[in-house]
C-alpha cells in the first residue's frame, strides 16, 4: 500500500461517504498531525497516564450531560482547549473512549474513524522482501541463524486492521474501567464483565493466529521473551513514515538487534514476575482472595478491579510494565508504547507469549471443569427482534426504552408467553 492510498483512507459514513458536521469535526480532531513531536508521549500501557485519560473521559461525559442540546460540540471545544497544555495523544485517547461509551455519541452514530484515516503514516508497510519466483519445497524449518526470519511476517504485523483491532480492544476494555456516564464524577468506574478473562482470551487468539501464519511458511513458533537480561535478538526499525524526524512525523524510535534492557527496567520486571509466580504457586493473592482467570488477567494487565486497585497496581501490571520498559529501551519511544502500532514489532508477540505462558502455569494447576451435572436445556422459541420495528422513541433514550420494553414484554411472568403472532402492546 502506498502512502497516497493510505491517506485516501476509508469511508466512514454509511451512505455515499457523506459525513455529518459532528463526525467531520471528530475526524479532524482525531487526525494525528505530522508535527507530533513532543517531549513525553502518552502511553495507554502506563497506568498513571491511563488514569489521567480516564479522568478526561469523565470530564467529557460531564460536559455532555450538562449540554444535552449540543454535547458533541461542547466536548470538542473543551478537548481542543486542553491540547494546548496537555499531551494531545492523551486527549485524543480519552475522546475515543468517550465516543465509544457515551450515549450522546453512540445515539448519533458517531464513530472513531479508521486508523488508516487517523494516522495513515502508521499504516504504510515497509518495503516488500524479495521472494523466490517459484515454490520452495522443503520439510526443514528455517533455522534461527538464517537471517531475520521476522521479515517474512512484516506483511501480517503491519496490517492496519490488525493494529486497529488491538487499539480498539484496549479502548473498549480500558484497564481503568469506564466512567459511569450517569454520574461521571462519582469516581466509581464501570468495569466490563469478565474483563480480565477477555484480556487473556483476546491476546491468546492473536498469538494463535500468528503461530498459524508462522507454521504456514515453515517458520519456528513464537519464542517467549522470558529472560529479561538476555539481548533481544529481533530488532525493529519503523518505516520512514514513522521515523522521519526532519518532518516531525509521528515519530517512533528504532531498536537495534541484540539490544538489552536497562538494569532498572529489568529489576522492575523481575520483581513483578516474582510476585506473580508466588501468587500462582499459592493459588491466592496476598489478601487471601483465591485466583480466578478473571482476577488473574486483571492482575497481570492491571485492570481497575473493584476493591483491589491499589494491590493490583503495586504488585501486578507485569503486562503494561513490560510494554513500557521494552518500548523505552532507547531515548525515543518505540512502537511498543502505543496500542495502535505495538503489534508491528516482533517483540510484541514474544512478550505476549511470555505473559500467556505465565497464565497457562496457573491454568495447568486447575482441576478439569465438570460438565456432568449441567441442567437440561430445551430451545423453545427463537425471537427475531428488528430494532427499527420496536415501539420506542428513537433518540438518546432509545437503549433504555428498548430494554424496558423487552423486560415488560418478554421478562418475568411473560417469559413463557407465545409472542409469535406479534400480539403485544404497542404504543
Amino acid at each position: 500500500m502506498s502512502l497516497a492510498k493510505a491517506r485516501k483512507g476509508l469511508k466512514t459514513a454509511k451512505k455515499g461517504g457523506i459525513l455529518t458536521p459532528q463526525q467531520k469535526s471528530i475526524n479532524e480532531f482525531l487526525r494525528i498531525p505530522k508535527s507530533n513531536k513532543i517531549t513525553s508521549r502518552f502511553s495507554p500501557f502506563d497506568s498513571d497516564q491511563a488514569e489521567e485519560a480516564y479522568n478526561y473521559c469523565a470530564k467529557f461525559m460531564k460536559i455532555a450531560n450538562e449540554n444535552p442540546d449540543n454535547p458533541i460540540e461542547k466536548v470538542l471545544e473543551y478537548a481542543k482547549e486542553e491540547t494546548e497544555t496537555t499531551d494531545p495523544e492523551l486527549i485524543r485517547y480519552a475522546l475515543m473512549s468517550f465516543i465509544t461509551h457515551h450515549p450522546s455519541a453512540r445515539n448519533r452514530n458517531l464513530r472513531i474513524p479508521p486508523l488508516i484515516k487517523r494516522s495513515p503514516e502508521s499504516c504504510v508497510p515497509q518495503k516488500k522482501i524479495t521472494l523466490s519466483h517459484g515454490p520452495v519445497v522443503s520439510d526443514e524449518k528455517v533455522g534461527e541463524s538464517v537471517g531475520d526470519i521476522e521479515l517474512y511476517m512484516n506483511w501480517y504485523r503491519e496490517d492496519p486492521n490488525l493494529n486497529e483491532h488491538h487499539e480498539h480492544w484496549h479502548i473498549v476494555y480500558s484497564g481503568q474501567g469506564i466512567p459511569n456516564f450517569k454520574d461521571p464524577e462519582s469516581g466509581e468506574p464501570v468495569n466490563k464483565d469478565r474483563h480480565g478473562e477477555l484480556f487473556v482470551y483476546m491476546h491468546r487468539q492473536m498469538l494463535a493466529r500468528y503461530d498459524i501464519e508462522l507454521l504456514g511458511i515453515n517458520l519456528p513458533l513464537i519464542k517467549p521473551l522470558d529472560n529479561y537480561c538476555a539481548p533481544i535478538e529481533e530488532g525493529y526499525k519503523p518505516n520512514e513514515n514513522l521515523s522521519n524526524r526532519e518532518e516531525c512525523i509521528d515519530i517512533f524510535g528504532s531498536r537495534e538487534p541484540n539490544s538489552v534492557l536497562d538494569s532498572a527496567g529489568i529489576n522492575k520486571l523481575e520483581k513483578k514476575r516474582k510476585e506473580l509466580e508466588k501468587t500462582i504457586e499459592e493459588g491466592k493473592f496476598c489478601d487471601g482472595t483465591e485466583i480466578t482467570i478473571d482476577l488473574l488477567g486483571a492482575f497481570i494487565e492491571y485492570s481497575n478491579f473493584p476493591g483491589k486497585q491499589e494491590m493490583f497496581k503495586k504488585l501486578g501490571d507485569l503486562h503494561g510494565t513490560g510494554h513500557g520498559v521494552i518500548g523505552r529501551i532507547n531515548p525515543v519511544d518505540g512502537v511498543m508504547t502505543q496500542t495502535r502500532v505495538a503489534a508491528r514489532d516482533p517483540v510484541f508477540w514474544r512478550w505476549h507469549r511470555h505473559i500467556d505462558n505465565l497464565i497457562n502455569t496457573w491454568e495447568e494447576k486447575q482441576e478439569p471443569n465438570d460438565f456432568s451435572n449441567s441442567p437440561p436445556v430445551e430451545i423453545q422459541d427463537v425471537i427475531l427482534v428488528f430494532k427499527d420495528k420496536l415501539p420506542i422513541d428513537y433518540g438518546e433514550t432509545q437503549d433504555d426504552e428498548a430494554a424496558a420494553f423487552g423486560e415488560q414484554t418478554f421478562g418475568g411472568e411473560n417469559f413463557d408467553t407465545d409472542v409469535s403472532n406479534n400480539n403485544y402492546p404497542r404504543r
